[in-house]
């Protein structure tokens, strides 16, 4: 009697499941890791992913204005963690692009922060590029930037009914004036889309002080007494969820001098 052959069962074994890839992918030259699909430990060779999880958010930190009338702004990527699954991440750094230009490394090469130069009314954006130790690269989202800004003259910040602020042609100001204040008054307002104000100010041995507040919140006083007198001075500045907002100003004592306010949409 002829034995029949037994019948060969083949089982169908999954091929295993590459994770979704977060916010960044690269690819990766020919790599041998190890994967899991079910009880089966298979060894693999294959081009795959390299994530990275780069979460920047580029934003202004900080203001300044040369007496030039040069703006400049510190621009940093928060927490710049990124991460390589195969072959670690050789550098993370900063980039910049104007208007339609090439993206460039903005301020020390490496790094995710940089001190940049603005220009009133001029479309910048930022974005991190990680490269892994293979040579591969890949960017965050992009973070875009445009300074406003709003001299003594602008019809955009309002003056009280009451009065108490008065322009004065001043040659060194940014716009050619300041808005001057004598002891107390009522608030100049200006409302704004953004995510950082500054306001520029004049300081000397004869200026008073101000208070400021943003959208009714706490006021601050800010003394503009110095002992030498110098123009186009941010005495102060903040970082703000981007969005609509009011910012008010108040003269408190001596003779406030206010050049401009600065924002960054």
């Amino acid at each position: 009697m002829l034995e029949m052959p037994s019948t060969v069962v083949k089982k169908r074994v999954s091929a295993p499941r590459v994770p979704s890839p977060p916010t960044l992918v690269c690819w990766s030259r020919s790599r041998r890791f190890v994967a899991t699909s079910g009880e089966t430990r298979e060894i693999w060779s294959m081009i795959g992913p390299t994530t990275f999880s780069v979460t920047p958010s580029a934003v202004t930190t900080e203001l300044t204005m040369a007496s030039s009338g040069t703006i400049e702004s510190t621009v940093t990527a928060s927490d710049p963690d990124a991460s390589d699954t195969l072959s670690g991440v050789k550098s993370v750094k900063l980039q910049r692009r104007i208007g339609d230009g090439a993206w460039r490394d903005a301020g020390t090469r490496g790094t995710a922060s940089s001190r940049v130069t603005l220009k009133r009314g001029q479309n910048n954006k930022f974005r991190v590029k990680a490269t892994d130790g293979l040579g591969n690269k890949s960017t965050s989202k992009v973070v875009e930037a445009r300074l406003t800004v709003r001299d003594s003259k602008s019809t955009q910040v309002l003056k009280p009914a009451s009065g108490g602020w008065r322009t004065k042609a001043a040659t060194k100001a940014y716009g050619g004036s300041l808005l001057l204040a004598s002891n107390t008054t009522d608030s100049l307002v200006t409302s704004f889309y953004g995510k950082a104000v500054a306001v520029v100010g004049a300081i000397g041995p004869k200026r008073g002080s101000f208070r400021v507040r943003i959208d009714g919140g706490d006021w601050h006083t800010v003394s503009l007494k110095s002992a030498k007198a110098g123009h186009r001075r941010v005495v102060w500045s903040r970082r703000l969820e981007a969005g609509p907002h009011e910012l008010e100003i108040q003269g408190l004592n001596g003779h406030t001098a206010i050049d401009a306010v600065l924002i960054i949409r």
